[in-house]
C-alpha cells in the first residue's frame, strides 16, 4: 500500500516518463544486485574449496 501512495505522488511531481525511468532503475538494480550475488557467492565456493583442497594437501606434505 505504500507504494500505491508514493508512485501517486511521485508520478504528480516528476510526471510519468520521469517516474517511469525512476522505477525501471530500483528494478534493473535490484535484478543486478541479485545477479551479482549469485556469481560471488558461487566465486566464494570455487575459492574456498580450493583454499581448504591446497591446505590438506600441505598439512598432509609434513
Amino acid at each position: 500500500m505504500l507504494g500505491d501512495v508514493t508512485s501517486g505522488q511521485i508520478t504528480d511531481f516528476f510526471g510519468r516518463k520521469r517516474a517511469m525511468r525512476m522505477s525501471t532503475a530500483f528494478c534493473i538494480t535490484g535484478w543486478l544486485a541479485l545477479f551479482f550475488s549469485k556469481i560471488l557467492t558461487r566465486l566464494w565456493k570455487i575459492f574456498h574449496r580450493i583454499w581448504n583442497w591446497s591446505y590438506l594437501m600441505w598439512f598432509l606434505y609434513i
